[in-house]
Protein backbone atom coordinates (compact mmCIF):
# COMPACT_ATOMS: atom_id res chain seq x y z
CA UNK A 1 0.00 0.00 0.00
CA UNK A 2 1.52 3.37 -0.93
CA UNK A 3 2.11 5.95 1.76
CA UNK A 4 -0.62 8.58 1.99
CA UNK A 5 1.25 11.30 3.71
CA UNK A 6 1.18 15.06 3.30
CA UNK A 7 4.34 16.44 1.74
CA UNK A 8 7.18 17.52 3.96
CA UNK A 9 6.85 21.09 5.27
CA UNK A 10 9.77 22.01 3.03
CA UNK A 11 9.05 25.75 3.08
CA UNK A 12 9.42 25.80 6.85
CA UNK A 13 12.79 25.97 8.51
CA UNK A 14 13.75 22.63 10.10
CA UNK A 15 15.81 23.92 13.02
CA UNK A 16 15.14 26.86 15.31
CA UNK A 17 17.76 29.55 15.02
CA UNK A 18 20.14 30.18 17.90
CA UNK A 19 18.47 33.56 18.61
CA UNK A 20 15.05 31.90 19.25
CA UNK A 21 16.21 29.59 22.02
CA UNK A 22 19.00 29.00 24.51
CA UNK A 23 19.53 25.54 22.97
CA UNK A 24 20.52 26.05 19.33
CA UNK A 25 19.68 23.43 16.78
CA UNK A 26 16.30 22.22 18.09
CA UNK A 27 14.11 20.65 15.40
CA UNK A 28 10.76 22.42 15.03
CA UNK A 29 7.64 20.52 16.18
CA UNK A 30 6.03 20.38 12.71
CA UNK A 31 9.13 18.63 11.32
CA UNK A 32 9.32 16.29 14.33
CA UNK A 33 5.72 15.24 13.70
CA UNK A 34 6.39 14.69 10.01
CA UNK A 35 9.50 12.54 10.70
CA UNK A 36 7.63 10.56 13.40
CA UNK A 37 4.74 9.80 11.06
CA UNK A 38 7.08 8.70 8.25
CA UNK A 39 8.85 6.34 10.65
CA UNK A 40 5.50 4.87 11.76
CA UNK A 41 4.58 4.22 8.10
CA UNK A 42 7.91 2.51 7.41
CA UNK A 43 7.72 0.43 10.60
CA UNK A 44 4.22 -0.74 9.63
CA UNK A 45 5.25 -1.71 6.10
CA UNK A 46 5.62 -5.36 5.09
CA UNK A 47 9.16 -6.67 5.00
CA UNK A 48 10.18 -8.31 1.75
CA UNK A 49 13.03 -10.78 1.70
CA UNK A 50 13.51 -12.52 -1.60
CA UNK A 51 15.52 -15.33 -3.17
CA UNK A 52 15.38 -16.50 -6.75
CA UNK A 53 16.27 -19.39 -9.01
CA UNK A 54 16.90 -19.03 -12.73
CA UNK A 55 17.57 -22.09 -14.87
CA UNK A 56 17.93 -22.11 -18.66
CA UNK A 57 17.95 -24.80 -21.30
CA UNK A 58 16.51 -27.50 -19.02
CA UNK A 59 15.95 -30.91 -20.62
CA UNK A 60 15.21 -33.19 -17.67
CA UNK A 61 13.23 -33.41 -14.46
CA UNK A 62 14.66 -31.73 -11.37
CA UNK A 63 14.58 -33.52 -8.03
CA UNK A 64 13.57 -31.60 -4.89
CA UNK A 65 15.92 -28.62 -4.58
CA UNK A 66 15.87 -25.84 -2.00
CA UNK A 67 14.95 -22.45 -3.45
CA UNK A 68 17.43 -20.89 -1.05
CA UNK A 69 20.16 -22.48 1.06
CA UNK A 70 19.68 -19.82 3.75
CA UNK A 71 17.76 -21.05 6.82
CA UNK A 72 14.17 -19.80 6.63
CA UNK A 73 12.35 -18.39 9.65
CA UNK A 74 8.89 -19.67 10.48
CA UNK A 75 6.21 -17.60 8.82
CA UNK A 76 4.44 -16.82 5.58
CA UNK A 77 6.10 -17.00 2.17
CA UNK A 78 5.01 -16.49 -1.42
CA UNK A 79 6.46 -18.46 -4.33
CA UNK A 80 6.06 -17.29 -7.92
CA UNK A 81 7.17 -19.32 -10.91
CA UNK A 82 7.30 -19.09 -14.69
CA UNK A 83 8.28 -21.80 -17.14
CA UNK A 84 8.75 -21.13 -20.83
CA UNK A 85 9.37 -23.61 -23.61
CA UNK A 86 12.49 -22.45 -25.47
CA UNK A 87 12.85 -25.40 -27.89
CA UNK A 88 9.67 -27.21 -28.91
CA UNK A 89 9.58 -30.99 -29.16
CA UNK A 90 7.53 -30.92 -32.34
CA UNK A 91 5.22 -33.70 -31.20
CA UNK A 92 4.37 -33.22 -27.52
CA UNK A 93 6.07 -32.16 -24.31
CA UNK A 94 5.29 -31.09 -20.77
CA UNK A 95 6.84 -29.57 -17.66
CA UNK A 96 5.18 -29.22 -14.24
CA UNK A 97 6.66 -27.48 -11.17
CA UNK A 98 5.86 -28.67 -7.63
CA UNK A 99 6.57 -26.72 -4.46
CA UNK A 100 7.01 -28.54 -1.12
CA UNK A 101 7.25 -27.27 2.46
CA UNK A 102 6.63 -28.26 6.10
CA UNK A 103 3.84 -26.69 8.16
CA UNK A 104 2.74 -27.88 11.58
CA UNK A 105 5.27 -30.74 11.28
CA UNK A 106 3.38 -32.02 8.21
CA UNK A 107 5.07 -32.24 4.80
CA UNK A 108 2.95 -30.52 2.15
CA UNK A 109 3.28 -30.06 -1.59
CA UNK A 110 1.34 -28.47 -4.39
CA UNK A 111 1.86 -28.81 -8.14
CA UNK A 112 1.49 -25.91 -10.51
CA UNK A 113 -0.05 -25.98 -13.95
CA UNK A 114 1.15 -28.14 -16.82
CA UNK A 115 3.12 -26.26 -19.49
CA UNK A 116 2.27 -28.57 -22.40
CA UNK A 117 1.87 -26.16 -25.31
CA UNK A 118 4.87 -27.56 -27.23
CA UNK A 119 5.65 -24.19 -28.81
CA UNK A 120 8.29 -21.58 -28.00
CA UNK A 121 5.45 -19.21 -27.08
CA UNK A 122 4.20 -21.61 -24.35
CA UNK A 123 4.44 -19.97 -20.94
CA UNK A 124 3.07 -21.19 -17.61
CA UNK A 125 2.76 -18.79 -14.68
CA UNK A 126 2.19 -20.28 -11.23
CA UNK A 127 1.94 -18.72 -7.80
CA UNK A 128 1.64 -20.11 -4.32
CA UNK A 129 0.50 -16.89 -2.59
CA UNK A 130 0.74 -17.85 1.09
CA UNK A 131 2.72 -20.79 2.36
CA UNK A 132 3.13 -21.07 6.13
CA UNK A 133 6.30 -22.91 7.13
CA UNK A 134 7.82 -24.17 10.34
CA UNK A 135 11.09 -22.70 11.54
CA UNK A 136 14.28 -23.74 9.76
CA UNK A 137 12.50 -25.92 7.19
CA UNK A 138 13.22 -25.44 3.48
CA UNK A 139 10.85 -24.65 0.66
CA UNK A 140 11.77 -26.83 -2.30
CA UNK A 141 10.86 -27.05 -5.96
CA UNK A 142 10.94 -29.99 -8.30
CA UNK A 143 9.95 -30.45 -11.93
CA UNK A 144 8.51 -33.29 -13.94
CA UNK A 145 9.70 -33.15 -17.54
CA UNK A 146 8.39 -35.13 -20.50
CA UNK A 147 9.38 -34.84 -24.15
CA UNK A 148 8.01 -37.22 -26.78
CA UNK A 149 11.16 -37.01 -28.90
CA UNK A 150 13.77 -37.95 -26.25
CA UNK A 151 14.88 -34.78 -24.45
CA UNK A 152 14.32 -32.51 -27.46
CA UNK A 153 12.12 -29.99 -25.61
CA UNK A 154 14.03 -27.33 -23.64
CA UNK A 155 12.60 -24.88 -21.12
CA UNK A 156 13.57 -22.04 -18.82
CA UNK A 157 12.49 -22.05 -15.18
CA UNK A 158 12.42 -18.98 -12.93
CA UNK A 159 11.22 -18.95 -9.33
CA UNK A 160 11.04 -16.19 -6.73
CA UNK A 161 10.61 -16.84 -3.00
CA UNK A 162 9.44 -13.90 -0.90
CA UNK A 163 9.03 -13.72 2.87
CA UNK A 164 5.81 -11.96 3.76
CA UNK A 165 5.95 -10.26 7.14
CA UNK A 166 3.29 -7.88 8.30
Amino acid sequence: MPFIRPPAPYREQIIDSAEDTEEPGIVKPRWLTWFRDIRADVDASPILQASSVGLSNQKASNSATQITTEPLQAGLYRVSCVTRITVADGVSSSVVVTIAWTSGAISLSLAGGDNNGDATSSVQLDAWPLIKIDSITPITYSTVYASNTGEKMRHDLNLVLERMEI
